[in-house]
């Protein structure tokens, strides 16, 4: 019975990799919706997918983190820093982000073009997220349901609105011409070598939502706090009230099935 459901779990995430994959495909045009200031629309993607990870995603990893320290606790020998395991992988997903974003900055600020190596390590930190993601999407619809994925894939598409931007205002010469294309792929290549190894493992799965959820969060903060010119907080509020109402309404459908 549970390697039925996971199958039918693999391919609802299938169908939620594509919706992934459109996204990206769309996100220029999104980001620029008619009558709609594009501020607008990247900061109502920021206040919606910050709604998650301090609503939905945070509260996850709390309680997945007694189980993974007693998971690591037959491996190797027990430490109080054992259950901030999973914490540390968030810190590094935030950190790895943050110091790709540094370099790119340091680079204008000393009158440096971008180089091709830049855009090829961050599209690959970026790839890497991606494929993380569509990864554990199967146990994610296992875990939390469908409501949940289909929910976290829509954070996860409008969390791309926001890399989407930074990548055309750093790189737009080469991530227009290859990077979009790869960003897909790699989020195809994620579902697929899940379908290879059916996923099932709540360790793996729990760190590498942790290692997404840092970036997330990195990569909204630095849009929206440095410079309030390109962003909104009308709009970025009613991304996260928008937001939270949905995950009331997916925690309460949850809770009374």
């Amino acid at each position: 019975m549970f390697a039925n459901f996971l199958q039918a779990s693999l391919w609802i995430a299938f169908f939620l990799t594509l919706v992934l994959v459109l996204l990206t495909y769309f996100a220029p045009h999104i980001r620029k919706l008619p009558f709609i200031p594009e501020r607008y629309t990247s900061s109502f993607a920021g206040g919606f997918a910050v709604a998650f990870v301090f609503l939905e995603l945070l509260p996850g990893i709390a309680e997945n983190k007694e189980t993974i320290g007693a998971l690591l606790s037959k491996s190797f020998p027990v430490t109080p820093l054992m259950d901030l395991t999973v914490y540390v992988v968030g810190l590094l997903g935030f950190m790895l982000f943050f110091g790709l974003e540094k370099l790119a900055h340091r680079r204008k600020r000393l009158g440096i073009s971008p180089q091709k190596s830049d855009f090829y390590i961050h599209l690959s930190a970026l790839g890497l997220e991606n494929g993380l993601m569509t990864y554990a999407l199967p146990v994610n619809v296992e875990a939390g349901g469908v409501a949940y994925a289909a929910f976290f894939t829509v954070v996860m598409g409008l969390q791309f609105l926001i890399v989407d931007r930074t990548l055309e205002r750093h790189y737009a010469a080469h991530f227009d011409h290859l990077g979009r294309f790869a960003l897909m792929l790699c989020l195809c290549l994620g579902w697929f070598l899940a379908y290879l190894t059916e996923p099932d493992n709540i360790f793996v799965v729990a760190l590498l939502t942790a290692f997404v959820g840092g970036s997330i969060l990195m990569n909204i903060f630095k849009e929206e706090i440095p410079d309030s010119t390109h962003s909104s907080f009308p709009w970025f509020s009613l991304g996260v009230g928008f937001g939270t109402a949905i995950l009331f309404v997916i925690t309460f459908l949850r809770n009374h099935q």
